[in-house]
């Protein structure tokens, strides 16, 4: 290679690496497993998982092999002391029970995990729900990195008119190393109920450059292909 030819690779390897963080753009990849609300999960269809084997899996079509689980075994629909599905909502009843949603299905390079959760008024708050991730071998019992607050629905129930408010926990794992599997935890005491359960995680895909970075790489590569025929062409 001719010492123009080679310069010219130098002068375009510098630009790249000179250019600004705003023409790399960092795509983001998520996987949702989804517990709703409407014709998904707390469907009628769906109960016989939980008072056979106190599980339930999310929709069919957000499912990625996460699983809800409850350490009561909840009894069907209905006023059932043992607590259970109430049409659109579980409420615990007269039951403490104490629940974990396991992911078996890791995003690679994952650095958020999401759990969200539409909670209705109860004698437990939300913030002393002991919600908490275990992630892997040294990462267990993690408190939620952040927490937020949103909107609220008033539903009829069995009970009367009862208000759910949405509710969002999230934990930064990007430091975390490589996990194959992780678990959520958390427990509610008697007279509780939850629906609109959700599991999201989030994975940063590799930067690419963006259209205006394209067009510099180009031009860079024209000058450099120019160079080399003229060089032929003597």
């Amino acid at each position: 290679m001719s010492p123009r030819i080679l310069r010219f690779l130098v002068l375009e390897l510098a630009l790249v690496a000179a250019l600004p963080c705003s023409t790399l753009s960092a795509s983001t990849v998520t996987q949702t497993d989804r517990w709703s609300t409407a014709g998904g999960a707390w469907d009628d269809t769906y109960q016989s998982q939980w008072t056979t084997n106190n599980t339930l899996r999310p929709d069919a079509d957000a499912d990625f092999g996460a699983t809800l689980r409850a350490s009561v075994r909840p009894a069907p629909s209905g006023l059932a002391p043992t607590g259970g599905l109430y049409d659109t909502f579980y409420y615990t009843f007269f039951t403490t029970p104490a629940f974990s949603l396991s992911a078996g299905n890791v995003l690679d390079g994952l650095e958020t995990i999401t759990f969200e959760f539409s909670y209705g008024a109860g004698l437990t708050s939300v913030e002393s729900i002991g919600l908490a991730l275990n992630y892997n071998a040294a990462n267990n019992n993690l408190a939620p990195s952040s927490f937020s607050t949103g909107s609220s629905q008033t539903i009829s129930t069995v009970f009367g008119n009862q208000t759910f408010t949405r509710y969002s926990f999230t934990w930064i794992v990007g430091g975390f190393g490589e996990t194959d599997a992780f678990t959520l935890n958390w427990a509610l005491g008697s007279h509780n109920a939850f629906n609109g359960v959700a599991l999201v995680q989030t994975a940063a895909s590799s930067a690419v450059p963006e259209p205006a970075s394209f067009a510099v790489l180009a031009g860079l590569g024209a000058l450099t292909l120019g160079a080399s025929r003229r060089r032929r062409a003597r």
